[in-house]
């Protein structure tokens, strides 16, 4: 994936306005991070006295970027996934990530698919059909047929379910030998 381009750097010193302490507040960047940024290039600045300034378009633009992308340690405590294996679907290429000085970041759009609802969890293939009473291959059956919807991470990783999927199916299910079992007695 390549980085996302900041805007151009400006070359009128009217444009840059935004001091080293409204960058941290308005970005809710640390210190050290934006020090790094500043001394890889990554954001130019111009000093007037003691205080830095940097120009507006690129702060605009750095709280837009930071906004929709995540580091490598925040994805995998929000989406409680380790980050051994977001680095290892970085690495084989399944999930896309650019690095920025020591940071790794992820695109959140990304990453929406690994959503868990509070309270809820992802069950693995075999834990799902295990808490159903059915085989891990008629599960498969299940989801062609648009019954329960699997989360299929990134291709070429296992399929997920959301505990309350299976739980609401398992009841319908349920409900549905019932009325047949109703229906063969009548």
């Amino acid at each position: 994936m390549s980085f996302p381009e900041p805007p151009p750097v400006p070359k009128n010193k009217g444009a840059y306005n935004a001091s080293f302490a409204d960058v941290m507040e308005y970005t809710g960047l640390k210190e050290d991070v934006l020090t790094s940024w500043i001394e890889s290039g990554f954001l130019p600045l111009v000093r007037r006295g003691q205080v830095r300034y940097f120009p507006d378009a690129h702060v605009k633009w750095l709280k837009a970027f930071l906004h929709a992308h995540i580091t490598l340690p925040k994805a995998a405590i929000k989406y409680r996934i380790a980050p051994e294996t977001l680095s290892g679907w970085i690495a084989s290429g399944k999930l896309d990530a650019f690095r920025l000085r020591n940071r790794i970041y992820l695109e959140e759009s990304n990453l929406q698919i690994f959503a868990v609802p509070e309270g809820d969890e992802l069950l693995k293939r075999g834990q799902a059909a295990a808490l159903l009473g059915v085989e891990p291959t008629y599960l498969g059956y299940l989801c062609r047929m648009s019954r329960i919807e699997s989360r299929q991470q990134q291709p070429g990783c296992h399929h997920l379910f959301l505990r309350s999927d299976v739980l609401a199916l398992k009841e319908e299910l349920r409900l549905a030998e019932a009325t047949l079992s109703s229906q063969e007695k009548t």
